[in-house]
């Protein structure tokens, strides 16, 4: 009888890990995704790149590593800095935005007579 209780509790207890465990790394399971997939994906040419280098793993990975940087990493610095100069026109459109509210339906609309409704206070309709 207390094997089984004990049997139940470490059950239990493992699962409760797990889930722990799984609310841990949840934030990072995208990332963790899309590392895998990189890895799975580019193997082959690893391979390739190792054999050339007559088996030298250290120096492969190296060269992989400058590779990623130069084939994923440097466009997306270049295109981010290309956008540097319109992220105050941006941020200027937004605020202007979100102080005059939405525009409202073109009249005719189907979606005019819901927004007419909607956007009336409580108190007046």
């Amino acid at each position: 009888m207390e094997k089984r209780i004990e049997g139940i509790i470490q059950v239990v207890a493992g699962v409760a890990l797990a889930i722990g465990c799984l609310m841990v790394l949840k934030p990072f399971l995208a990332a963790l995704l899309s590392a895998a997939i990189l890895c799975f994906s580019t193997w082959p040419l690893y391979s390739v790149i190792e054999r050339r280098l007559r088996g030298r793993r250290t120096l492969a990975a190296l060269a992989m590593t400058l590779l990623m940087i130069v084939v994923l990493v440097l466009p997306l610095a270049l295109i981010a800095g290309s956008y540097v100069d319109d992220v105050p026109q941006l941020a200027e459109r937004l605020r202007d935005a979100l102080a005059e509210g939405l525009p409202k339906p073109p009249p005719g609309s189907p979606r005019s007579r819901w927004w007419a409704i909607r956007s009336t206070p409580a108190g007046a309709r």
